[in-house]
């Protein structure tokens, strides 16, 4: 199991993160005359995640059940996201050049962004699993929309304390130039104060507007009607120790309160080893009371999921923020502010772990205090309804982004 990455992490991936677009270059290649009127409804949304985990297509999802009009998706994965309900409005352009690139391919992306430019009105930047903590470079093109009219905004980056001065500077002329920064956290948003950054706006994870709960999901992975658990696990986090012995412990003690466990891999690929090791604590503790979740789900059927279960342990954000939506407790693993931030949000922050070696034992003792508390979720449902209008204020404005919030239950 794991939380979003840490400090020094965090640190490091900056350290890594490619040099930023020069701003001069997409001028260069901008238009001389002036731009053409485009439909007042259009959107271009730029999601640059390369591998489109459930919390970039739930942030997405939200996104489209909040507005109307047709949506440019250009997204940093070769093939897109699997669009589930609402693709006949929009057109997915994969240009995974377009950041972290250079030459020819580059090129030619930035040329297919700056022409998408010209044919949209709105242009909003959401981001990605991968990009939240390193927004330089998507800022220099988020600057380029506003500086060409569009109404430009910037969603869900965390500050970038540690991605120097290249990318201040890039989100401080992106939100001069018009753009507005909105931003999740509370401590995030002083610090882009104090370094100068204009145009910022209070919100809280768009995911918290989420819609879609998918029942059909329990029927196909045969969940039956006795209480039940998520748990997301993780093969990395806790400084190349291996978690089985946590997971296993975690999972243990779920089954000795009578609940069956759904063991979810946070990176379904093989090279991550999170479904090998979900594999192996599944035998290691018979194969019976825990059931490994071995495909993908779109966020409606994590959702569902949630829904169903007694309570969830996780250590991504996303998940977290899920399962608030359907006011199910949450037991975070937290290695940064991530997950310790939406327990915050939620009013249950002391249900939190730093995910090191031998957490297991205090996971155990918030899972009791949750299991055995008369009503584990009045704090998150208490919150719901002042959380759902700060998720939506970073889409006020745009076309068809009404004051009501549409039901969570609905088919995906």
């Amino acid at each position: 199991m794991r939380g979003a990455p840490g400090g020094a992490a965090m640190s490091a991936r900056a350290e890594r993160a490619p040099r930023p677009p020069r701003s001069d270059a997409l001028r260069r290649r901008g238009p001389v005359g002036p731009r053409a009127v485009p439909r007042a409804d259009s959107h271009l949304v730029l999601a640059p995640s390369r591998t489109w985990g459930v919390g970039d297509q739930a942030a997405l999802d939200s996104y489209l059940g909040l507005t109307a009009g047709p949506v440019a998706l250009v997204t940093g994965a070769a093939e897109g996201p699997a669009l589930v309900d609402r693709a006949s409005r929009v057109a997915v352009h994969p240009l995974p050049a377009l950041l972290g690139e250079q030459g020819r391919p580059r090129r030619a992306a930035v040329a297919s962004f700056l022409g998408l430019l010209e044919r949209n009105a709105h242009c909003t930047v959401l981001a990605s699993e991968e990009s939240s903590a390193a927004p330089g470079e998507v800022a220099v093109l988020a600057r380029t929309a506003a500086e060409r009219g569009l109404d430009t905004r910037i969603i869900g980056f965390s500050w970038p304390l540690a991605a120097g001065q290249r990318a201040v500077r890039a989100l401080r002329s992106a939100t001069r130039a018009g753009a507005t920064f909105f931003v999740y956290d509370d401590l995030d948003r002083i610090r882009a104060m104090n370094d100068g950054v204009d145009g910022l706006r209070r919100a809280v994870d768009l995911r918290f507007a989420g819609f879609g709960l998918d029942d059909g999901v329990l029927a196909a992975l045969g969940i039956g009607d006795g209480p039940v658990a998520l748990v997301d696990a993780c093969a990395r986090g806790l400084g190349g120790v291996d978690p089985t012995a946590d997971v296993m412990g975690v999972v243990a003690h779920l089954q000795r309160r009578g609940i069956h466990v759904l063991l979810l891999p946070q990176d379904l690929r093989k090279e991550s080893g999170d479904p090998a090791l979900c594999e192996r604590v599944a035998q290691l503790l018979g194969g019976t009371g825990v059931q490994v979740v071995g495909r993908a789900l779109r966020p409606s059927e994590l959702r569902a999921l949630a829904d169903r279960a007694s309570v969830v342990v996780t250590g991504r954000a996303a998940v977290a923020v899920l399962a608030s939506t359907c006011a199910v407790p949450v037991v975070g693993l937290s290695a940064d502010r991530a997950v310790a931030g939406v327990l915050r949000l939620t009013g249950d922050p002391e249900r939190c772990v730093q995910p090191r070696p031998g957490f297991a034992p205090a996971v155990g003792r918030l899972l009791d205090q949750v299991l055995d508390a008369d009503d584990a979720a009045a704090a998150v449902r208490h919150a719901l309804p002042e959380l759902v209008p700060l998720a939506r204020a970073a889409l006020d404005g745009l076309p068809a982004a009404g004051p009501q919030h549409a039901p969570l239950r609905a088919s995906a």
